[in-house]
C-alpha cells in the first residue's frame, strides 16, 4: 500500500457530501448539491444520516469522514445507481481520483447478483463532450 499526500484543494464541487446530499428513489435521474444521480432498477439514494434510529434500515449510518456520506440502495438484482460530476481540467496536467466505498448486503443487497459492482469511472472527454477515454476502477460483489 502505498501512501499518497492529498492535493491542497480538492477539484469535485461537495466531494465529502458535507453540504448535503439530495433524495432521488426509484427510476429516476435527479441530483443536487453539484452532483448528478441515476438509479435505475428501484431502490434510493440518501443522505448516510437518512438512516438509522428508528428507521428499519440494517444498520446505523457509517461515515468514512466526517458528519455526511452519500447511500445507494437497490431493491433488485442488476440495478444501477451512478453518481457523477463533469469537471473541468488543464490540459497536460496528472489528477488523482479515489473513492471510499463501503458495500453491505443483509442477504438480498450487494454481492448477490453476479453484476453487482462498485468503483470510481472516469471519464476523459473533449471540449464538446465527446468521450476520449475511459478508466474504471470497480470491485464485484
Amino acid at each position: 500500500i502505498a501512501l499518497v499526500a492529498l492535493p491542497a484543494t480538492n477539484i469535485l464541487a461537495n466531494p465529502g457530501f458535507e453540504d448535503g446530499v439530495a433524495y432521488c428513489s426509484g427510476q429516476a435521474t435527479g441530483g443536487g448539491f453539484g452532483w448528478t444521480y441515476s438509479q435505475v432498477g428501484g431502490g434510493a439514494i440518501r443522505p448516510e444520516t437518512y438512516y438509522g434510529p428508528p428507521t428499519n434500515d440494517q444498520f446505523a449510518p457509517s461515515f468514512h469522514s466526517g458528519a455526511e456520506a452519500i447511500r445507494f440502495r437497490c431493491n433488485i438484482g442488476g440495478g444501477t445507481s451512478e453518481i457523477y460530476q463533469y469537471v473541468a481540467v488543464l490540459p497536460n496536467t496528472d489528477y488523482t481520483a479515489s473513492a471510499w466505498v463501503r458495500t453491505y448486503s443483509n442477504g438480498f443487497g450487494f454481492g448477490n447478483d453476479p453484476s453487482d459492482s462498485a468503483g470510481v469511472w472516469i471519464q476523459e472527454c473533449d471540449e464538446s463532450g465527446n468521450v476520449l477515454s475511459v478508466s474504471k476502477e470497480t470491485n464485484n460483489g
